[in-house]
């Protein structure tokens, strides 16, 4: 049930359909759409919340796996659609440049293909 639930927070998540206060309506309709489909399981709106607030607490409970001891050697299912959709760490555009900025950066700081870097 994991596997199709992740499955559309991911897709959706790329998208960027999040509403103030979680996902649009919208994705949760699609959510209990898949699982049906996949999985042959009536769900509802708060199945799936439940299920989101435990699949955080597992993600923010690895994330600090270190002081955690049942932790340390649990290997956790769908590890990689819970980091992107659980993750803080999105692109925001903070030190992003524009190409004259990169033009005008002094030679040294520049990779040169193929020869490695300059200066």
């Amino acid at each position: 049930m994991d596997d199709a639930l992740l499955e559309v927070l991911v897709e959706h998540h790329n998208k960027s359909v999040h509403a103030q206060n979680g996902w649009k309506p919208h994705v949760y309709t699609h959510a209990i759409r898949n699982v049906k489909d996949k999985c042959n399981k009536d769900i509802t709106k708060d199945n799936i919340s439940g299920r989101m607030r435990t699949l955080d607490h597992h993600y923010e409970a690895n994330k600090a796996s270190k002081e955690i001891k049942s932790y340390k050697t649990k290997v956790m299912k769908n590890w990689e659609s819970i980091c992107i959709v659980y993750s803080k760490d999105h692109a925001n555009g903070e030190g992003a440049k524009t190409c004259a900025e990169i033009v005008a950066e002094p030679l040294g700081w520049r990779l040169v293909r193929g020869r490695g870097w300059l200066g």
